[in-house]
C-alpha cells in the first residue's frame, strides 16, 4: 500500500516548507517536475515524512506535480503557489 496525505499543496507566494506524510508498507521514491520545487528526503521505506520546500514566487501563479512512486503503486500531489 502507499498513500500521501495531504493529496494537494496551496502555498503562499514566499518561500517556504511543506511536509508530507507517506503511509506505506514497500520503499518509495520522491520526484517534481518543476525547478522551483525541492523535495527532501528523495526516498524512504515504510510510513515516514518528506518536505515540499519552493522558492518565492513574485510572477503569476504556478503549479507543479510531486509524484511518489513504490511497489508499483504512483502517487501524485498537485502543488500551487
Amino acid at each position: 500500500s502507499l498513500t500521501v496525505s495531504p493529496e494537494s499543496l496551496s502555498v503562499g507566494s514566499s518561500a517556504g516548507n511543506s511536509t508530507v506524510a507517506v503511509t506505506s508498507n514497500v520503499s518509495w521514491s520522491v520526484t517534481d517536475n518543476q525547478s522551483w520545487l525541492t523535495i527532501s528526503p528523495a526516498s524512504g521505506s515504510n510510513n515516514g515524512n518528506f518536505t515540499v520546500s519552493v522558492t518565492a514566487n513574485t510572477g503569476a501563479a504556478r503549479s507543479g506535480v510531486v509524484t511518489v512512486s513504490g511497489g508499483g503503486i504512483t502517487r501524485t500531489i498537485t502543488v500551487l503557489q
